[in-house]
């Protein structure tokens, strides 16, 4: 994905058993398959912004073992209602997870994605898989071996994946998955490029999934300290993230770092789906949009 704020996610029980502060216990087999449109604007210096829209296919299956695991040392955080305050010093110098065995399972040679827009083949590349599905940056010249823009793919609709008759670790599956209509957008995006961190900021919203959170990211970095924040908020199209939250960032040097300083807001729709060879399986959509910004 274009921004690294909302990332590609392969969504598994066990990383959202971390991010609730669970320690997951034994052998897990999990496997996760997501669709994403990421829809940015991103500008460092005084250059132009870049624009773009891009739909994405990923998939990972994986066996965790976390017998011996000892999870990494969680950075400080403060909670403030709905949001969590990570402040952290720079050079980042953290403990590492030990203990944790993973292996990627084969799950077959292709991905078989059907939608709306047709039918798309997800290939397998050391062991994951991976297809720009539609969209792109628009390049004021083209780069050898990038695909350019594609027209977009992922419409609201039914989704179907399937692996064929499989592979050597994950027999075959259909996994199913409806995104909702109006898809997400982030309406005012544009208009919250410059953030008084005394005086917070409202973001609003339309569509996505109404019975799923909107979760709203900010990032900012100076030299020696680096803060971000998360707000995961009912779809109820309007938040204001409030000026306690956002004093805690540090204000946006000009230079390279300006570039770390993001807002993003985003939106995911998720089903299970069952395999053999896998103990959960979930199949997941998401849709987000991300700026850079200044934080004064």
């Amino acid at each position: 994905m274009q921004t690294k704020s909302i990332g590609i996610i392969v969504f598994s029980l066990s990383s959202a058993a971390l991010a609730l502060g669970q320690t997951p216990t034994g052998v897990q087999r999990n496997g996760g398959i997501t669709l994403l449109r990421t829809e940015t604007k991103i500008t460092v210096g005084t250059a132009p912004p870049v624009e773009s829209t891009t739909d994405s296919a990923t998939g990972g299956f994986i066996s965790a073992d976390y017998t011996n695991y000892t999870p990494p040392s969680p950075p400080p955080t403060t909670t403030i209602d709905p949001c969590i305050v990570t402040m952290t010093t720079l050079p980042l110098v953290r403990q590492p997870p030990s203990g944790l065995v993973t292996t990627l399972l084969d799950a077959g040679p292709v991905l078989n994605l059907t939608g709306p827009n047709g039918t798309k083949q997800i290939p397998q590349m050391r062991s994951a898989y991976f297809l720009q599905v539609g969209g792109g940056t628009a390049l004021p010249f083209p780069i050898p071996g990038l695909p350019g823009v594609l027209p977009l793919y992922l419409d609201p609709g039914t989704y179907t994946v399937d692996n064929g008759s499989g592979g050597a670790d994950v027999g075959a599956f259909t996994a199913t998955l409806d995104v909702p209509s109006p898809g997400f957008v982030w309406t005012n995006a544009d208009a919250n490029l410059t953030i008084s961190l005394a005086a917070g900021v409202d973001i609003q919203w339309s569509g996505g999934d109404p019975n799923t959170p909107v979760v709203i990211q900010g990032t900012a970095a100076t030299s020696t300290v680096a803060g971000a924040f998360t707000c995961s908020v009912p779809n109820t199209g309007e938040f204001f993230v409030t000026s306690d939250v956002l004093s805690m960032l540090p204000a946006t040097p000009a230079g390279p770092l300006a570039a770390a300083s993001l807002l993003t807001v985003s939106n995911l729709s998720f089903a299970n789906f069952s395999a053999p060879g896998l103990d959960v399986g979930i199949f997941t959509y998401g849709s987000g949009s991300g700026r850079s910004v200044v934080y004064q």
